[in-house]
């Protein structure tokens, strides 16, 4: 399995610390131990108050760099540390430069790119040489975030060098033009010529918003990370370690290595032409992008492509082709380039469905030999020697075995999840709202109506999928009967969220939206008791006495023996009587 780069860094002071990837933003701020505090959101602005009242000044207040979309956006109470945690759900994906439009701007700082193993770490060399230590002297674990969360070494100490708007021109970069940890940034550049000298070091290459761009890396890039969003023609010469190449919403984009030895991957999404070559291994080139992929995924026998998948905003990497793991051949063969759709396991842990697949296969042997079933051989110990092992050795063997057999189960699930789009999403829709049934059931509100909300989003966007029938025997995905059956099951699903949400909504005060969720379930299911229940709960919140006892009586209808949908049926009906005598009715 692979990492695929994706979180940012942000910022940190005192009173608040934030990171982001392109989809959201994640805020945390202290708490007095005696304070609740509170957090108010709006399509561009965010007010949070870390003390209790209203008249309390916030420690946070402004307009945000962009828009949010304020239903997604929610917020929790954490004891340990004591802190708000909040989360904002970013209207169009993007990396954001600051939070608040009064900020000042910065570079954000991929802070998950992948690195080499055994490759220095240019974040843990930064915090070294913070704390006054030699750059070659190894760091603590962590150390490195850990002073840039506390503000001690902001942005992990890198500076960015920025190359804005230019056009027309030619420019090289040597070590004495940039600052010491420096992030070389390109926006909004066109028809530019960038070369990084041999004797320049940055931790990071981005371009963003740029056409007709040549880059060529002679220098060291640290991280040996280039990222590449939202350009239109752009080459990168790259004479220099570039482990990971990121490349989102491009066209016309085209890699050059001198040599094989530098490169490991490149991860894609909605790039429209892609090339990559090597200097060394000519015969190595490859055409990818959205064009060159789409008619390979709609071809069944292509193992590395994802049943039911549509390209067009799809995530792919490409990395050289694994070594059959039979015995080696010699001469060896030739290397090859493998590109494959990313999945996401249910715990969003990115994958593909290859390594899946092999995954379930190593544990499923493992579990075979070692299980606890027939043939194990914690069986076969305990049948031969059990009565000559003690209880702690029988134990131990019963906890491996156990062990196994999960492990196995588990990779099984998964390697069926990731075999097709639909199954991915379901699985990890049904993570996410098991996630947000448990954290209900600790009373945490704020993040039960998170993970219900992303259980949702995974749902929205889930193709038709045929469930796997008890037999085995699973209809063809595009047939009537697997299609009638996959919006049976999503529409089960998006019924118990959604009134599942209504619930988390009520505790947290957020009646509109708790009203919303559950018409959307009524919507789905006329009949579904709970959501008729948790309507009427939301109306009479907000003094809609008449439509709550209606929604009651309807709830009462469909679940007869409800004691509390009578109780709260009866309550409507003496408030609305109370209202009416208000008003003079």
């Amino acid at each position: 399995m692979f990492h695929v780069p994706g979180k940012y860094s942000g910022a940190s002071a005192e009173a608040f610390a934030w990171t982001q990837t392109r989809e959201s933003i994640e805020l945390t701020v202290p708490l007095a131990l005696d304070a609740k505090g509170s957090v108010a959101f709006g399509a561009r602005r965010l007010t949070v108050r870390a003390a209790d009242g209203a008249d309390d000044a916030p420690v946070l207040d402004g307009e945000l760099h962009d828009v949010v979309v304020v239903d997604e956006c929610v917020w929790t109470r954490e004891d340990s540390p004591r802190q708000l945690s909040i989360s904002l759900r970013k209207a169009v994906p993007a990396v954001w430069t600051r939070l608040f439009l009064a900020d000042a701007e910065h570079s954000p700082v991929l802070l998950d790119g992948q690195r080499r193993k055994g490759a220095p770490d240019p974040l843990a060399a930064a915090a070294a040489a913070a704390a006054g230590a030699p750059a070659s002297a190894p760091a603590a674990p962590g150390a490195a975030h850990t002073a840039s969360r506390s503000g001690a070494l902001p942005q992990s100490a890198a500076v960015p060098h920025v190359l804005s708007g230019l056009a027309a021109q030619s420019v090289e970069l040597r070590a004495a033009d940039l600052p010491p940890v420096a992030v070389l940034l390109l926006r909004d550049c066109t028809d530019l010529t960038v070369r990084l000298a041999p004797d320049a070091t940055v931790v990071k290459v981005s371009a963003d918003g740029c056409s007709r761009l040549s880059l060529e890396l002679a220098g060291r890039v640290t991280t040996e990370t280039c990222e590449l969003y939202r350009c239109n023609g752009a080459r990168v010469i790259a004479r220099t370690s570039l482990r990971t190449v990121q490349i989102d919403e491009c066209v016309e984009v085209a890699l050059a290595f001198d040599s094989l030895t530098l490169f490991e991957c490149v991860v894609q999404q909605a790039v429209r032409s892609l090339s990559i070559s090597f200097a060394d291994h000519t015969a190595l080139a490859v055409e990818s992008g959205v064009d060159a992929l789409r008619p390979l995924a709609a071809d069944p026998t292509r193992a590395e492509f994802t049943a039911g998948l549509a390209v067009d905003g799809e995530q792919f990497i490409t990395r050289l082709r694994p070594a059959a793991r039979d015995a080696p051949t010699s001469p060896p063969p030739p290397p090859q380039l493998l590109t494959e759709h990313v999945r996401r396991l249910a715990n969003d842990y990115p994958t593909t469905a290859r390594e899946a697949r092999e995954h379930a296969e190593r544990t499923s042997v493992r579990a075979a030999v070692l299980g606890g079933g027939e043939g194990g051989a914690a069986a076969a110990l305990l049948g031969t020697a059990g009565d000559t092992m003690s209880a702690q050795a029988k134990a131990e063997l019963a906890r491996l075995a156990a062990s196994a057999d999960a492990e196995a189960t588990a990779a099984a699930r998964d390697a069926h999840a990731a075999a097709s789009v639909a199954t991915e999403l379901a699985t990890r829709a049904a993570a996410k709202r098991a996630a947000g049934n448990a954290a209900f059931g600790r009373s945490e509100w704020h993040e039960a109506a998170v993970r219900y909300t992303e259980a949702l989003a995974l749902l929205d966007s889930a193709p038709p999928r045929a469930p796997a029938p008890a037999n085995g025997d699973a209809a063809p995905v595009g047939s009537a009967t697997a299609v009638a059956a996959s919006a049976a099951v999503t529409t089960d699903a998006m019924v118990a969220v959604r009134a599942n949400r209504a619930a988390a909504f009520l505790k947290l005060g957020r009646y509109e939206q708790a009203l919303a969720d559950a018409d959307g379930a009524l919507a789905l299911a006329p009949t579904h008791a709970k959501a008729a229940f948790r309507r009427g709960l939301a109306l009479q919140a907000l003094d809609r006495y008449a439509e709550a006892i209606g929604a009651f009586s309807r709830a009462v209808e469909l679940e007869p023996g409800n004691g509390q949908a009578t109780a709260a049926l009866r309550m409507a009906e003496m408030q609305l009587r109370r209202q009416r005598a208000q008003h003079g009715h």
